[in-house]
């Protein structure tokens, strides 16, 4: 009688859903683009070191909570750089983010860096279209800096950066855009923090498309894996049995 139940118990165990925490959003950008700042601004505590000069030289992960029930890690990242290898290490921290804040500066002079690095996450993407791209949310920071939307009112902060959003839709094709002001006194923060709410269930949704692929992935390089230990033992086996034969 207890046989079935067992036989059931095993199926279930083998079966089990993955755990989908914890949900990774990535902070990303050029050196003083403010993602210091903004890992800051979200925590609403000050725990990232933040300055004109790079503070960040390594990923920084801090835990937090958008929805009750899930884990979730802000990962603020080092500047990106123009060189390959360091375009090639962000791309890898991209492709293993569920939700992406795209740092930009709102008077940044050169936006060169940005667009090499989102034109290669886009081509990642194209290359394995079996993978869900994580959504990218743009926050243009420190629009203080800019006469025109400085004293800008936060219902119609949207309204009035419209041309600051459409240049960096040229170098970045996101998914959401927030402007942001960080100093006193702060501008679109709490649509931020609307956005980010926004997108996360499709965070979760990315999160377990990458842990489903991943699994197919390591099963595949098993499998090849296996298939060339195997090859290998009968190409031994068949030497051995000539060796044999010859003696």
């Amino acid at each position: 009688d207890e046989l079935p139940v067992y036989q059931d118990k095993q199926r279930d165990l083998k079966n089990l859903a993955d755990v989908v925490g914890p949900i990774r959003i990535m902070i990303i950008g050029q050196t003083s683009s403010g993602k210091s700042s903004l890992t800051n601004a979200v925590l609403e505590e000050f725990r990232a070191e933040a300055g004109l000069v790079p503070t960040t030289t390594e990923e920084r992960v801090y835990k937090f909570s958008v929805a009750e029930g899930f884990d979730t890690h802000i990962i603020d990242t080092p500047g990106i750089a123009a060189a390959p290898g360091e375009l090639n290490n962000a791309l890898d921290r991209l492709t293993k983010a569920d939700l992406v804040i795209w740092v930009m500066r709102a008077n940044q002079p050169a936006r060169n860096i940005d667009q090499a690095l989102f034109d290669r996450f886009e081509s990642f993407f194209e290359e394995y279209p079996q993978r869900q791209r994580p959504a990218v949310l743009v926050a243009a920071t420190h629009i203080d800096r800019i006469a025109s939307f400085a004293d800008a009112d936060e219902e119609k902060l949207a309204e009035v950066t419209t041309p600051l959003a459409n240049a960096c839709r040229k170098v970045v094709r996101y998914d959401g855009f927030c402007p942001l002001a960080l100093s006193n006194p702060e501008q679109g923060l709490a649509g931020f923090r609307t956005a980010l709410a926004e997108y996360y269930e499709r965070a979760i949704n990315t999160r377990l498309n990458r842990l489903r692929t991943n699994k197919s992935s390591l099963f595949d390089s098993a499998s090849k894996e296996l298939s060339s230990l195997k090859a290998g033992t009968m190409a031994a086996v068949k030497l051995m049995v000539q060796n044999q034969k010859g003696s």
